[in-house]
């Protein structure tokens, strides 16, 4: 690899690495060809999947970020459907964080996310909405909270949460919520699984909040005059890249399941 490189450099008449003692790091030339090979790269599979969708048989592997949540409840009918309709697809999927879905479509680690959706989609990125989901604020049955007259977001302030992290999409919703009434949410304890939130909200280790299908049994919506809130699920995609034809099955199988 070392004399490839080398190489390389003699043939471009400029050093491309700049060797530290302990490490090695991009000189700007070397930054400018890695930008432009990975251009290349991209019009590359880009003619490649071109000339492969002028084939109407739909087949292949559909690399696919999602979060353990939209995986759990929402994500298996449209691949059942898909599935239906197309025998030969394959799904390699990758469960991740909403955040960390958005960087591996860039990267071009994976074709399509779906996922919470952000504030601000910034190119080469596209969103596409899918689903609003509704969120409620929740405690588990015994919590002294239900018993509160009148209670606010105001009375949330000063008690145990359980949230998402704070550079989280969900944890900056509910955090506007709060910043509308003049009010400041502190993180509690930050949980990124949707299920590990359910589990330590029954057993009253805090306030938290879920999707409105979830506030049942042991976990109650709480009676707050406001709050209301919603995030929106769908999918991001990279704008620079030709979709294979079976991303593009599977964006309408989710029309179709929305």
């Amino acid at each position: 690899m070392s004399k490839r490189i080398q190489a390389l450099e003699e043939a471009l008449g400029t050093p491309l690495l700049e060797r530290l003692p302990r490490r090695i790091e991009l000189t700007e030339a070397g930054r400018v060809l890695h930008a432009r090979c990975r251009h290349i790269l991209r019009e590359v599979e880009n003619t490649t999947l071109a000339i492969r969708n002028l084939s109407q048989h739909v087949q292949g592997i559909l690399k696919l970020a999602t979060s353990h949540h939209i995986g759990i409840h929402y994500l298996p009918g449209v691949i059942r459907d898909l599935h239906s309709a197309f025998p030969d697809i394959r799904f390699d999927l990758h469960f991740m964080t909403s955040e960390q879905s958005a960087q591996a479509v860039l990267a071009g680690e994976v074709e399509l996310a779906l996922c919470t959706l952000p504030a601000e989609v910034r190119p080469p990125l596209e969103a596409s909405l899918i689903w609003d989901e509704k969120l409620v604020f929740v405690a588990g049955r015994e919590h002294p909270l239900h018993e509160v007259e009148g209670l606010s977001l105001s009375h949330l302030v000063g008690q145990p949460n359980i949230l998402p992290s704070r550079e989280t999409y969900t944890f900056q919703r509910v955090a506007e919520c709060f910043e509308a009434q003049g009010l400041t949410l502190s993180p509690g304890t930050p949980a990124n699984f949707i299920e590990t939130i359910r589990a330590l909200v029954e057993v009253n280790l805090g306030w938290s909040v879920l999707p409105a299908f979830m506030a049942k049994e042991n976990i109650q919506q709480l009676p707050l005059k406001e709050g209301a809130i919603s995030r929106p699920l769908g999918v991001l995609m990279d704008a620079r890249r030709t979709r294979s034809s079976v991303a593009r099955a599977f964006l309408e199988a989710l029309q179709v399941n929305r």
